[in-house]
């Protein structure tokens, strides 16, 4: 990944994240001074083309002017360290790094994902930059908490629901500008077959019509609250829980999946992508660990991805089917009911 101000590489987890920051700034200048906000979008993308182009000599040189101009804005500190590293300056990289934090980046995930990062992360310095930036973070958790925590959970109970016995539970997470209700209407035959119970928990961060789970701390923490908050309320087995999801959601599946690994006992991946920067893979999988059902089409980006992570898992002892379907782009497979119904079955055996 070039820089914060480039293409995210996991299908625009941090894209409006960054917009958001860009647009921010870009309007607190305009507000203060026209000529200036147009000066900075002017510099931005000079920038940002000089990153891409790989010119980090003439992005340094841009970046500083539009740093110094917009001293707020945490998004031409981040590209500075960026460019520093990749010149191998690494006290400058770090230096700028720090400031990214002080003016209040907050994207940890981010950092940890960013190759152009790589060779400031054993200086010295690159610990205190990397404890202000978390502590953003964890001030923008805190923040977002009461919100989550107050957000409908759309929830879906097996025809044959008795709160006397123990159910199996589906959290199913919505792709990227996605919805809950859809993966609902997904998933509820196969549910009331299996006597299982559905929540759907919904991003907070609005795109595109509908959502995206954004930053990932924050969408873990959604996750994790939507199973808390339904075991509070049903008879739930604590030994079937199941992470499923298409697209981004399928991504956050394996993140979280990963993360957790004696909270869930099945991880359905479906088309996303697993962060093995964020989440590797242990050497041995423990003794409670997710069972995986991979499934991913040939066409899809994703597939070569996924075939790593199959074969990681295998390779730490974990129980893992990756399902390619031939001729499938990114999207779910042709007969979806019975892969479905497959997947369920295999997670829970």
């Amino acid at each position: 990944m070039k820089s914060i101000a480039s293409t995210s590489a996991w299908r625009g987890v941090i894209v409006l994240v960054v917009a958001v920051l860009l647009s921010v700034s870009a309007a607190q200048s305009v507000r203060a001074e026209p000529t200036a906000g147009r000066q900075a979008e002017r510099l931005d993308r000079l920038v940002r083309g000089a990153l891409h182009r790989g010119d980090y000599e003439a992005a340094i040189e841009t970046g500083l002017t539009l740093a110094r101009l917009t001293p707020e804005n945490p998004i031409p500190a981040y590209n500075l360290a960026c460019a520093y590293s990749l010149l191998m300056d690494k006290d400058n990289g770090v230096k700028w790094l720090r400031a990214a934090g002080e003016r209040g980046f907050f994207l940890t995930t981010s950092m940890l994902r960013d190759d152009d990062l790589d060779a400031l992360r054993e200086h010295p310095g690159y610990a205190e930059a990397m404890a202000i930036i978390q502590a953003n973070n964890d001030a923008k958790l805190e923040a977002i908490k009461p919100r989550v925590d107050r957000a409908p959970l759309e929830t879906h109970l097996p025809a044959n629901y008795d709160p006397a016995r123990s159910a199996p539970l589906i959290v199913a997470l919505h792709p990227y500008g996605g919805r809950a209700k859809p993966m609902i209407r997904l998933w509820k035959k196969i549910a009331d077959e299996m006597g299982a119970i559905i929540v759907a928990p919904q991003a907070h961060t609005p795109h595109a019509g509908g959502f995206t789970w954004g930053v990932m701390e924050q969408a873990e923490y959604a996750i994790l609250g939507a199973i808390r908050r339904t075991r509070k309320k049903y008879n739930i087995d604590a030994g079937k829980i199941v992470l499923t999801g298409f697209s981004q959601g399928g991504s956050m599946s394996f993140y979280v999946g990963l993360r957790h690994p004696s909270l869930i006992a099945g991880v359905i991946p479906m088309s996303g992508h697993h962060e093995r920067k964020l989440t590797p893979v242990p050497k041995i999988a423990t003794a409670k660990f997710p069972r995986f059902f991979i499934m991913n089409g040939s066409q899809d980006g994703a597939v070569g991805n996924n075939r790593k992570a199959a074969s990681d898992l295998k390779q730490a002892g974990a129980t893992v089917e990756l399902r390619i379907y031939e001729g499938v782009g990114h999207a779910l497979p042709n007969d979806r009911e019975s892969e479905f119904r497959t997947a369920i079955r295999y997670v829970l055996e």
